[in-house]
């Protein structure tokens, strides 16, 4: 081979050779990122996932961990500033869950005080978020919130004018659960519209009636427009006659039974709203279970902030 073929090939050689991947230290293999092996035990991960969540509770997280996971999380009780931190799962006493009705790998409480337990339910141990894989809850025995409590006599006269017919509403400006001459169809589908079962029967009484318990800026962001506006509302008025476009869904949304009987705690916030802890029912069997249900006030009085 002659001197000149000989450099050539040398130097194809040593082009060849540099242009290789350069050594950064990753394992990656070319079939995809290399994930670090999971070495926490089950235990470990609930442990870490609890402490996230109490946390958030802690550091005032919740409302952005709720728009960010689009998740609805229980706030605080009233009265309640924070949940006590845990190090170990030993803090927390252990619920055997029926593994026939539910799918949870640990559930566990603690006692905030002498009322309130704080239950957590984990359905996949991750090093993931909790808020994607448990949930938490606050529960308190039944019998120590006192029936009738007369110091929220007022508040619960409130929710009861309220609650009655919150849903029904709600379900009638879908078209849902409403009465029409079932011989009036016109040709666009449309029927003569003939009540809500609570006595309205045209377009300004359902209004008039949804806004009495509802403030206008929910109805109209929420329900108005497909309800009465557009090409193909769920109502119209022709020649004095109100029509519905009833839906197609028979059976109307069933609403939690809150007992204004068993109200726990209520307080006035700064914004002009009133929260109120309160329990429902089920079966005629009261839930241990504390929910919230937020009241605005408006002009008007009253109105709950949104659908419950």
């Amino acid at each position: 081979m002659k001197k000149a073929e000989k450099l050539l090939l040398i130097s194809v050689l040593l082009i060849s050779g540099c242009s290789g991947t350069k050594d950064t230290g990753s394992t990656d293999t070319g079939s995809g990122p290399v994930v670090s092996e999971d070495t926490l035990s089950d235990e470990e991960k609930e442990l870490a996932m609890i402490q996230e969540c109490i946390s958030d509770y802690n550091s005032g997280a919740i409302e952005e961990r709720q728009d960010y996971y689009n998740i609805t999380i229980p706030p605080l009780p009233i009265g309640i500033t924070a949940l006590p931190e845990i190090s170990s799962l030993s803090d927390l006493t252990e619920i055997q869950d029926d593994e026939d009705l539910t799918n949870t790998a640990y559930v566990g409480y603690y006692l905030v005080n002498e009322n309130y337990q704080v239950i957590f339910r984990i359905y996949h141990p991750t090093t993931n978020t909790f808020w994607l894989n448990g949930n938490i809850e606050f529960a308190i025995d039944p019998d120590l919130v006192p029936d009738s409590n007369p110091d929220y006599a007022d508040t619960a006269a409130i929710l009861d004018g309220l609650l009655d017919g919150a849903q029904d509403i709600l379900n009638a400006l879908y078209g849902i659960n409403v009465s029409y001459d079932e011989t009036s169809q016109t040709a666009d589908g449309y029927y003569v519209f003939t009540g809500d079962g609570h006595g309205n029967t045209t377009i300004a009484q359902l209004k008039a009636y949804a806004e009495s318990i509802y403030p206008l800026d929910y109805l109209e962001t929420n329900y108005y427009p497909s309800a009465f506006e557009g090409d193909n509302p769920v109502y119209k008025e022709e020649n004095g006659i109100t029509y519905v476009y009833p839906s197609d869904d028979l059976n109307a949304a069933e609403s939690t039974h809150y007992l204004t009987s068993k109200i726990i705690a209520v307080e006035d916030t700064e914004n002009g709203q009133r929260n109120v802890d309160l329990l429902t029912e089920k079966f005629d069997q009261v839930l241990s279970t504390i929910y919230r249900i937020t009241l605005v006030q408006t002009d008007s009085g009253w109105r709950l902030i949104h659908a419950y």
